[in-house]
C-alpha cells in the first residue's frame, strides 16, 4: 500500500495525500514513518533515545523545564522558536522604553538627530508622571527578564553548539563585543550532526 512521502498518511487511491495534500506518485512511497497515528510519526532509523523536536510553544516550555542543563543536544528549529520568542515578548516593552525616551528629550529641545547627545541632555524631570511609570516599569521588567533567561539562553546556546558535535566552551564567543551577535547568528544556523555525536541521538524530527 502506497503511503505519503510527507506524513506517511496511507494512500488508498488518487494522486493527492488526503491528510496533507502532497502530490503522490503514481507507484506511491514506501512509509517513511514509524509506529503512530499521522500526528505522532517519527522518521525511520532514528534513534530511540532521541528526544523530540518540539514545535513552537513546547520549545518555549522546555527552554525554562531545561533551566541550568547543559546536556544533550538542541536543534536550530528549537533554537530559533525560542528566539522569536524572547524577542515577541521584549518587543512591547522596548518600544516603550524608546517612545518615552524620544518623547521626552523631543520635548526637551534636544534634536533627534544628533544621538550622541542623547544621554547628555537627557533629564528625568522631562518625563510626565505617566511617561516616566511606563519608562521605569518597561526598562524594569526589560532588565529582570534577561536576567531571568540569561541561565536558560545560555544552556540552550551550549546544547545548540553540541548539535552539530562542538564543545559547547564555544558560547563564550558570544560574549566578545561587536561579534557576539555574529556568532550567535552562525551557531543558529549551522547544520547538525546526522545521527547521534558524542553529546547525545539527533533530536528526532516529529509532527507535535
Amino acid at each position: 500500500m502506497p503511503y505519503c512521502p510527507q506524513c506517511g498518511t496511507e494512500i488508498f487511491g488518487g494522486r493527492f495525500c488526503p491528510q496533507c495534500g502532497a502530490q503522490v506518485n503514481v507507484g506511491g512511497a514506501e512509509n517513511p514513518y514509524a509506529l503512530g497515528t499521522h500526528s505522532q510519526y517519527a522518521e525511520l532509523g532514528a534513534d530511540p533515545n532521541a528526544s523530540p523536536i518540539p514545535g513552537f510553544v513546547g520549545a518555549y516550555a522546555k527552554f525554562w523545564k531545561n533551566f541550568g542543563n547543559i546536556e544533550g543536544r538542541a536543534s536550530r528549529r528549537e533554537f530559533w522558536y525560542v528566539y522569536i520568542w524572547n524577542f515577541l515578548i521584549m518587543l512591547p516593552f522596548v518600544a516603550a522604553f524608546i517612545y518615552v525616551l524620544v518623547r521626552a528629550l523631543s520635548e526637551g529641545g534636544v534634536p533627534l538627530d544628533d544621538a550622541d547627545d542623547y544621554f547628555e541632555h537627557f533629564d528625568v524631570s522631562m518625563l510626565a508622571p505617566a511617561h516616566l511609570v511606563v519608562g521605569a516599569g518597561s526598562l524594569l521588567v526589560i532588565g529582570l527578564y534577561t536576567l531571568a533567561q540569561f541561565v536558560p539562553w545560555v544552556c540552550l546556546l551550549v546544547r545548540r553548539i553540541h548539535d552539530f558535535n562542538v564543545s559547547g566552551w564555544l558560547a563564550l564567543l558570544c560574549f566578545i563585543p561587536r561579534i557576539g551577535g555574529l556568532v550567535i547568528l552562525f551557531f543558529g544556523l549551522i547544520a547538525p550532526t546526522r545521527g547521534s555525536n558524542q553529546y547525545g541521538a539527533q533530536p528526532a524530527k516529529s509532527r507535535d
